[in-house]
């Protein structure tokens, strides 16, 4: 599966009479199936989504093609160079196996996860660099120069940014983060960003995110990624909704299941 996609100004429309909780759920459930594949067990949520899933399965079918495409093309321009040089037939041909592999192992990426309009087609031309790297391959050894001692920043993964908003216990929806600073560049502003996580505390103050009160009305205790939000409404996770007398989350990988009434592991 794709690491983004592009979110359609038309798949909003059926939100804008849901309430947050709604909305977070509905959300979720685009993200859910574009990265893991995963339908709601809702069936009407289902029936609502059905375009959009498949309009992301047509995303999918382009971007699969569009690899293989590119890859197709890489092989050709290495075949081309190697006869071209003649090192088909002359020379250490272990020498060059970087430049080989290059082509056939790097080429997905150059391929964008988000893929608009007609996909593209590659010209034929010798690989970029080629003649260098063959020239540093049967070139003397050079020393290494000494690593930067700034510390460079380091884009965060999904399962990162999860790990450190159920550590905190906030609401903040890991993939929707992560895809809205892929979208920008991971830039704040117009400055590279240098702290994620700093920036995962900013979204915790934004819509009431940030974990709230740690009991029900009635008196339960809430669980793990449970919160209480400004309308009473008890939620966990990305803003899903929970019954206020449900018994408290046990961990982080529970859903609360409608269908059995109780906490299911497995997400």
């Amino acid at each position: 599966m794709k690491n983004t996609i592009v979110i359609h100004k038309d798949w909003l429309i059926p939100t804008d009479e849901m309430s947050d909780a709604e909305y977070r759920e509905y959300m979720d459930a685009i993200f859910a199936y574009a990265f893991e594949g995963k339908r709601p067990e809702d069936r009407s949520l289902r029936m609502l989504l059905r375009l959009v899933f498949q309009h992301i399965d047509n995303y999918e079918a382009k971007y699969d093609k569009s690899v293989q495409q590119r890859k197709e093309a890489a092989q050709k321009r290495w075949e081309r160079y190697r006869k071209g040089h003649g090192l088909d037939a002359t020379g250490d041909a272990t020498a060059y196996d970087t430049i080989r592999d290059n082509a056939n192992n790097t080429v997905t990426d150059t391929v964008t996860d988000t893929v608009t309009g007609e996909l593209g087609t590659d010209k034929e031309k010798t690989p970029n660099g080629a003649k260098k790297k063959v020239a540093a391959a049967t070139a003397a050894p050079v020393a290494p120069k000494e690593e930067s001692k700034a510390k460079r920043f380091t884009r965060p993964s999904v399962e990162e940014v999860r790990a450190y908003c159920s550590e905190r216990g906030n609401a903040v929806n890991a993939e929707a983060f992560v895809d809205f600073y892929e979208s920008k560049g991971w830039k704040v502003g117009n400055s590279p960003m240098k702290d994620w996580r700093a920036a995962v505390r900013t979204w915790e103050k934004r819509d009431g995110r940030g974990a709230r009160k740690t009991t029900t009305a009635g008196g339960t205790t809430l669980g793990v990624g449970e919160w209480i939000d400004e309308q009473g409404n008890r939620l966990y996770g990305s803003g899903k909704r929970v019954p206020l007398n449900a018994p408290p989350r046990p961990g982080a990988d529970y859903y609360w299941s409608k269908e059995s009434n109780s906490w299911i592991a497995g997400v």
